[in-house]
């Protein structure tokens, strides 16, 4: 009976050997996975839909109400959206993307008929792929450089994090 239960208690540690083996393979490959993830990170998103119109001049002005704060952690990009409505009367404007008061990406767009109101769709989209760890502030600047009026509304900023 001696020789049986030995060899019983041998074979049982034989697969606890193996069972152990395994379950440290999977936890390293999970391991890797956890560090190899990719995809959206974080979202956030601001609205603002009243009327702003910003005085004519050269100097931009930050829309109101409409900026979102964000946290970037390491190997993260930060990809940007703003749509909004602007109603021009003989003007010229540029918006633009700002990450902690930096310009990332501009648009521009006018209207040269003193007799005619023009409405168009701003759309801007930007990806920083190069952006550093830390806690920015994302919102969106208008300037009207010439002309008779201009109107923003119907804003909207969507921003996210992500891993590529």
């Amino acid at each position: 009976m001696g020789k049986q239960s030995a060899a019983f208690a041998l074979i049982a540690i034989i697969f606890g050997a193996i069972g152990i083996g395994f379950g440290i393979l999977t936890m390293m490959n999970f391991q890797v996975q956890l560090n190899e993830r990719t995809g959206v990170v974080n979202s956030w998103y601001d609205k603002n839909s009243s009327f702003f119109s910003p005085d004519s001049g050269s100097q931009f002005v930050e829309i109101p109400n409409l900026s979102v704060n964000i946290t970037v952690n390491t190997g993260e990009q930060v990809y940007v959206s703003y749509i909004g409505v602007a109603q021009l009367i003989d003007t010229r404007i540029e918006f633009k993307i700002c990450i902690n008061n930096h310009a990332q990406q501009y648009a521009e767009a006018s209207s040269e008929d003193a007799n005619d109101i023009m409405t168009i769709n701003i759309a801007l989209q930007h990806v920083n792929h190069t952006i550093d760890p830390g806690t920015y502030t994302v919102n969106i600047w208008v300037r009207e450089e010439v002309g008779t009026g201009l109107t923003v509304y119907g804003n909207t900023l969507f921003v996210q994090t992500f891993i590529p």
